[in-house]
């Protein structure tokens, strides 16, 4: 696969805010459905972001949903994934698996969720994420922060 580098000072291509969120909810397909139903937006799961790092793929579940009355796209991300491996010994046990978890955004591993935000933004969303009992705790993280923001484009 082609390595592609990418510049610090493109403003295209790293215009966009970003938003962490930790939540109660750890299945991505019920806070999508939630989400959903509180903010009366659309999100739709679009394909799924395939990072390898350390020669092994990890896969992250994207959802998107594009606010053409306020000229906004939003990109939703799960910030974990999971792989099941297998333990090398013969011991066919209970133990013998194990979960590898990866982070989309390492620097950020107390967010479940990041909101990539692009487009004419509206200041108050993060103060509406706050009001409902299923998000605990709503960051704006900024970009200049970001090690591996090339992650979100």
């Amino acid at each position: 696969m082609p390595r592609f580098l990418l510049e610090e000072d493109d403003e295209d291509l790293f215009n966009f805010n970003v938003i962490g969120i930790q939540s109660t909810l750890n299945e991505d397909f019920r806070f999508v459905f939630h989400i959903n139903q509180y903010f009366q937006t659309r999100f739709e799961r679009i394909h799924d972001l395939h990072i390898l790092h350390k020669k092994e793929p990890f896969t992250f579940s994207v959802f998107q949903f594009i606010d053409e009355q306020n000229h906004c796209k939003y990109t939703l991300y799960r910030n974990e994934s999971f792989v099941k491996e297998i333990s090398d010994t013969n011991d066919f046990s209970l133990f013998s698996s194990f979960d590898t978890k990866h982070f989309l955004l390492p620097q950020y591993k107390q967010f479940n969720y990041l909101v990539k935000m692009e487009g004419e933004q509206l200041d108050e969303i993060s103060l509406h994420l706050h009001q409902n009992s299923f998000i605990n705790y709503v960051f704006t993280i900024p970009l200049k922060t970001l090690k591996n923001k090339e992650n979100l484009i």
